[in-house]
């Protein structure tokens, strides 16, 4: 029988929002990131496609295209669930079973080897797969051949008669016998069905490039150098230059552990030692397995009925109980129990352990970034992931709209560069400073830094800054201002408001 099967289910997405609203089964229907007319279109049914609307289109377009559109977003989640449930199912046809990825859910192969003696063929098993996912209610089409391209271009081409919008679940099966007629197939599939980047779909087009076989027939360096590095792995498989062989999926196992109070408990001291009850065990599994904790879940279980869900991270992958108990304290301090707990849940994200790198001779920078780290999670750990932020540059008009602040998650190791002469650094308040009125004669010069600083000595200016009328227009006049001691202020004159503010200092 043949080596390897892909099954996909087409539009898996689109399928779970049809079984949340199967009267829209008959309907031209789409999967969008957002509903709002700005959303992109993720998934369509093939009524939908009749109508215009393809996936990378905006939901007003697609509005536009087809009246009678039905549209909603699918939670990440529910496709997840979905994803693990198929491969619980497909684990019966195989102990080697793998998902493309979550780029394009709803594709897995398939290993055949070793499977002789349960089917008689490459189609018995096929239809096996089929009935069991048709009983299930998903629509899905299955391809069984001898390479991992073939099978998955043809499995994706004949999706379209499979694809949900139809009454019930629709199925569709191809078996190549021979390797030659598999790659005759799979060239002849177009490039549109499938799962491309929006981006590197309409590059494809613009060429005139629509199947699989135009594509194979460009050079090898122009595929690379224009579409990117996922569309070069897949030319690579498809023309036979890149052996990749299966790699079955192994779901990971979910390290948590509950406890239900037998009376309201308020005092933090005693959840504490509950969780330490629970933790312990916990860490050593992880240990056994060869992983170390890299957050921590913690959910109090109100008496109210609420949830509240508590993640706390370390500084680094760890196995240390007093380190992570200590995280858990400073939390607790400070968390609302109004009403009591009266049960506690704890899981724990893990990540595998990786040798550490021998140090000899090796030179050690004077700051203990590590040290820093965990000084940084202490304070995420008692005043939540808001309270250790960093300045990101962005796009904005006035200077303070050019950065936002956005969680730090670690203190990099400073990397000076040796011979490089000392820089300016221009420091920028959060929000602009109003400066007190200043007269119009100043015999004693403006003593904007106090009598510490002296007197303006010299000003360079003004540098101007306005716009804003598609909101409210704006206009600024920049100075930098230096005093006697040398002190460089950064200033500016709003006309509107006849005051100086004061933006920030250059050191």
């Amino acid at each position: 029988m043949a080596l390897l099967a892909c099954v996909d289910i087409p539009a898996m997405a689109l399928q779970v929002l049809l079984r949340r609203h199967p009267d829209w089964s008959a309907l031209p229907c789409a999967v969008v990131a957002e509903d709002k007319p700005g959303g992109l279109v993720l998934e369509v049914n093939e009524a939908a496609r009749a109508g215009g609307v393809l996936p990378g289109l905006r939901y007003g377009a697609a509005q536009s295209l087809c009246r009678e559109l039905r549209a909603e977003p699918v939670a990440t989640d529910a496709v997840e669930g979905a994803q693990e449930d198929l491969l619980r199912l497909l684990g019966r046809f195989s102990p080697v079973v793998e998902p493309l990825g979550a780029l394009e859910p709803g594709v897995f192969w398939l290993s055949g080897q070793g499977l002789g003696g349960l089917y008689r063929g490459g189609v018995s098993w096929a239809k096996a797969m089929l009935g069991a996912l048709e009983a299930e209610g998903w629509s899905s089409s299955v391809c069984v051949g001898q390479t991992r391209f073939g099978t998955y271009a043809t499995a994706r081409w004949q999706a379209g008669r499979a694809r949900a919008g139809g009454e019930g679940p629709a199925s569709a099966l191809t078996v190549f016998g021979e390797p030659a007629e598999e790659l005759k197939a799979a060239r002849r599939v177009k490039l549109d069905r499938l799962g491309l980047e929006p981006g590197v779909r309409e590059k494809l087009t613009r060429l005139g490039l629509r199947t699989v076989g135009e594509l194979l027939a460009q050079p090898a360096s122009g595929v690379q150098r224009r579409f990117g590095d996922r569309l070069w792995r897949w030319y690579q498989i498809a023309r036979g230059d890149l052996e990749v062989p299966l790699k079955a999926h192994h779901p990971e196992e979910v390290v948590a552990a509950s406890q239900d109070l037998d009376y309201t408990e308020d005092d933090r001291y005693r959840l504490l030692f509950g969780v330490k009850a629970m933790l312990g065990p916990l860490l050593a599994r992880l240990e056994a397995a060869g992983e170390r904790l890299v957050e921590l879940h913690l959910t109090l279980v109100m008496a109210s009925g609420a949830r509240e869900l508590h993640v706390l991270q370390p500084a680094e992958p760890t196995l240390d109980e007093a380190l992570v108990l200590d995280l858990v304290r400073l939390r607790l301090e400070h968390a609302r129990l109004d009403g009591g707990v009266v049960g506690l849940e704890l899981e724990l994200p893990a990540t595998r352990t990786r040798a550490g790198q021998v140090e000899l001779l090796a030179e050690r920078p004077k700051r203990d970034a590590a040290a820093a780290n965990r000084a940084l999670a202490r304070i995420r750990a008692e005043w939540g992931e808001e309270a250790v932020v960093r300045a990101r540059l962005g796009e904005g008009h006035l200077p303070e709209a050019v950065f936002r602040w956005e969680p730090l998650a670690a203190v990099a190791v400073a990397a000076p560069v040796a011979g490089r002469p000392a820089q300016l650094v221009r420091r920028i308040l959060d929000r602009p400073v109003g400066l007190a009125h200043r007269p119009t004669r100043e015999p004693d010069g403006w003593l904007i830094g106090g009598l510490e600083a002296g007197p303006v000595m010299m000003t360079s200016g003004p540098y101007v800054i306005s716009g804003g009328w598609w909101v409210r227009e704006i206009h600024r006049d920049y100075y930098f201002l230096e005093t006697r001691r040398g002190d460089l202020f950064w200033v500016f004159y709003d006309p509107k408001r006849r005051r100086w503010f004061l933006q920030g200092k250059v050191e």
